[in-house]
């Protein structure tokens, strides 16, 4: 048996954090990792800010100012939250400005997911476009 070590993740952490599920085959068990968009209504509802007194399951991220609380939150829940809305064709701006003192990790996460999931580009780039504050229209291509 390996021995736990600080920072190590198993398959029970991942399914309580609500990234995987269990399932099965015939005689035998698989996981399946979530998508972003499979996980979004979880998200929105354990990263919205509430007006009320936290419950369990939400966390308060921001005073009465409107000042982020910083809170131990995986940085994964952001990333599918941004590209999860971003799929779905939602608006991504006040996440973006909610999160606004994360922009450099979560800027270096999403090109590093980008390249290495294809099948999430699309999604990505509609986030990094507006992380980067890249133009909606180049110069270039209106002469």
């Amino acid at each position: 048996m390996v021995p736990a070590c600080p920072g190590w993740v198993n398959t029970e952490d991942l399914k309580k954090e609500g990234l995987i599920i269990k399932g099965r085959t015939g005689r035998g068990r698989f996981y399946k990792v979530k998508q972003p968009n499979e996980r979004l209504n979880q998200l929105k509802e354990k990263l919205e800010p509430s007006l009320t007194a936290p419950t369990r399951n939400q966390l308060a991220l921001f005073d009465a100012m409107e000042r982020p609380i910083v809170q131990s939150i995986n940085l994964v829940d952001y990333m599918h939250l941004l590209i999860g809305l971003a799929w779905a064709g939602e608006s991504v701006a006040p996440w973006l400005e909610r999160f606004s003192y994360l922009r450099p990790k979560i800027r270096a996460a999403l090109r590093y997911v980008r390249d290495r999931r294809k099948d999430w580009k699309e999604p990505i780039d509609r986030v990094l476009n507006l992380i980067e504050g890249t133009p909606l229209l180049n110069i270039a291509e209106k002469g």
